[in-house]
């Protein structure tokens, strides 16, 4: 006898639609509180009641720079600063701080969907599915932190 799966059984179908869910839940929660929060930030930002180190009136002069203007200006600033710990953050202005806490966050909003599925999944004994929802999500955080903390 082949060991071929046959049709869901009962309940086991609602079970996958209940994952589908809350998975879908809780990402919409994260992108949406994510989102929230960088509006906030850019608002704040464009009013100007976060101060940043360009002025906002300054800002149109460097949207015209072309992709070897600025290949050059993050290479330099790879090499000036190669680590987090090496970066001045004190000489970052609290908008630009903000600023990019809350790019971190949106990118990092689908982690606790993920971990929620993950458990989800490993209650019901989908083991594997289990290991690659949180696998994803620790790819998504390793990827941010690679992309702020670089080894010289």
């Amino acid at each position: 006898m082949s060991a071929t799966p046959g049709p869901a059984g009962p309940g086991q179908e609602d079970a996958h639609f209940g994952d589908s869910l809350r998975f879908g839940r809780v990402l919409t929660i994260g992108t949406w509180a994510a989102l929230a929060g960088a509006a906030l930030v850019f608002t704040l930002l464009a009013l100007e009641a976060l101060p940043m180190r360009v002025p906002l009136a300054a800002m149109p002069a460097h949207w015209g720079r072309d992709a070897q203007a600025w290949r050059e200006l993050l290479a330099g600033a790879s090499i000036a600063w190669p680590t987090l710990a090496a970066w001045p953050w004190p000489a970052r202005s609290p908008g630009e701080l903000a600023g990019a806490i809350a790019i971190g966050a949106l990118c990092l909003s689908p982690v606790p969907a993920l971990a929620v599925l993950a458990v989800r999944l490993a209650r019901r004994g989908d083991r594997l599915f289990a290991a690659l929802a949180l696998a994803h999500a620790v790819l998504i955080t390793l990827t941010l932190v690679s992309v702020l903390v670089r080894a010289p």
